[in-house]
């Protein structure tokens, strides 16, 4: 049996230090008597359904707590918290000499407990702790960030998808602030961004991306100025969800009327939309097929790259590197008379015209490409031919271009001509 020092009944409810040591007296009370909390599954025999009922009784003497929860994950973050509870309130006190103040000794004996059915000791713990500590995020803000990510990697990064990073990190930064420090961006911040935006699947993954890769650089050694990359939780939408998006067509009617538009009231763009829309150039702006073939034009002249019924493309202009010949049909040698291939026609600089036609007609990412492609499988019916026409591996040509044309529809395509 253990004796407390007599002391006055002012000092019994208080630590009494004689010289660095302090006696505490408290009801012995033995640490862990309670049964741990555990998790019973509950099926309902009416619905079939299962829910999950957490009990246990967090200290001796106490009435025993319960929960119910519809799912598991749920069920075990409750059994995780009332443990710990149990646990650390239940680590009671004997009476004792020691250096350590009573909070102090109480958590020494939690410790204990839980380490408790390991191989290691406190000691252990302690140094593992130490030579490992905790992961501190430094007070750095996203605006730092991005001017340093990208003055890194510019010189790793093609014109495009530098300037792809810029945009998206410059729109993600007007959202969220300047000044909100790195560590204090979530996921959901992310997620908000991209609703707010209200943007397309493929466009959602593209923008996701952009930031994840901002994140990333930022996580790496020796900057490691985040422990975990937030965008990492963020929905990315799987190809099998984007296959409708991206492969979408427009019709012969769709294709008439849209050049028709152009003709009639934005007639600097028929050359541009014709080539895309008839041959399958790809029709990117910033640093794709159309711009390379307006610079190559301007320095060459167009007869090294249009000439003999075929539009000649080099692998400069090519987004696969190699060279392609493709097939300048009756129709769109029509257009291209009537309004030259000069370097400006071919890509005209005007963005703002630019996005108001394809909002005007909602023409898909890519659908003047896939246009082309599918009625130009129709007419042909060779995979092989359409693969080196457009620039496409043959599995690609039949997984989604095959059968995405009726003949009929194909031959209204090509008939398409400019007015007289």
């Amino acid at each position: 049996m253990s004796y407390a020092p007599s002391l006055s009944p002012d000092e019994r409810n208080s630590e009494v230090h004689l010289g660095e040591v302090a006696f505490f007296t408290q009801r012995l009370n033995v640490p862990l008597r309670s049964k741990s909390v555990a998790i019973a599954p509950i099926r309902n025999r009416r619905t079939g359904t299962t829910s999950y009922r957490v009990t246990g009784t967090l200290k001796p003497g106490q009435k025993q707590r319960k929960a119910i929860f519809q799912n598991r994950e749920d069920a075990e973050a409750q059994q995780a918290l009332w443990e710990q509870e149990r646990i650390v309130g239940n680590a009671g006190l004997r009476p004792k000499i020691t250096f350590l103040t009573q909070s102090q000794l109480r958590e020494a004996e939690a410790a204990f407990t839980l380490l408790k059915n390991t191989t290691h000791n406190l000691m252990d713990a302690v140094q593992h702790l130490l030579a490992h500590p905790p992961y501190q995020a430094p007070d750095i803000t996203f605006q730092k960030i991005l001017e340093d990510f990208l003055s890194a990697r510019k010189a790793h990064l093609s014109t495009k998808q530098f300037s792809n990073y810029r945009i998206s990190g410059t729109n993600f930064g007007e959202f969220i602030g300047w000044k909100t420090l790195l560590k204090n961006i979530s996921s959901t911040d992310v997620t908000n961004w991209l609703t707010k935006k209200e943007v397309g699947k493929k466009t959602w993954n593209t923008y996701r991306n952009d930031i994840f890769a901002i994140f990333q650089w930022a996580i790496a050694e020796p900057r490691k100025y985040l422990e975990k990359n937030p965008v990492t939780a963020v929905e990315r939408f799987r190809k099998q969800a984007l296959m409708a998006q991206n492969r979408r067509i427009l019709t012969p009617e769709q294709c008439r009327e849209l050049m028709a538009f152009l003709e009639a009231n934005h007639p600097a763009w028929c050359c541009f939309f014709a080539v895309t829309l008839f041959a399958g150039v790809r029709p990117d702006r910033m640093s794709g097929e159309m711009r390379e073939l307006s610079k190559c034009v301007e320095r060459d002249g167009i007869t090294t790259y249009y000439n003999n019924g075929f539009l000649h493309l080099s692998p400069e202009i090519t987004k696969e590197g190699d060279a392609r010949k493709t097939t300048v049909h009756p129709n769109l040698a029509a257009w291209l008379e009537k309004y030259q291939p000069t370097p400006a026609n071919l890509c005209p600089e005007d963005d703002v015209e630019y996005r108001l036609i394809r909002k005007e007609f909602n023409i898909p990412h890519d659908g003047l490409r896939h246009t082309a492609i599918s009625a130009f499988v129709v007419k042909y019916g060779e995979i092989g031919f359409a693969a080196q026409e457009f620039g496409n591996s043959e599995t690609i040509i039949k997984k989604h271009y095959l059968t995405r044309m009726s003949k009929e529809n194909a031959e209204a395509f090509y008939a398409i001509k400019p007015s007289l």
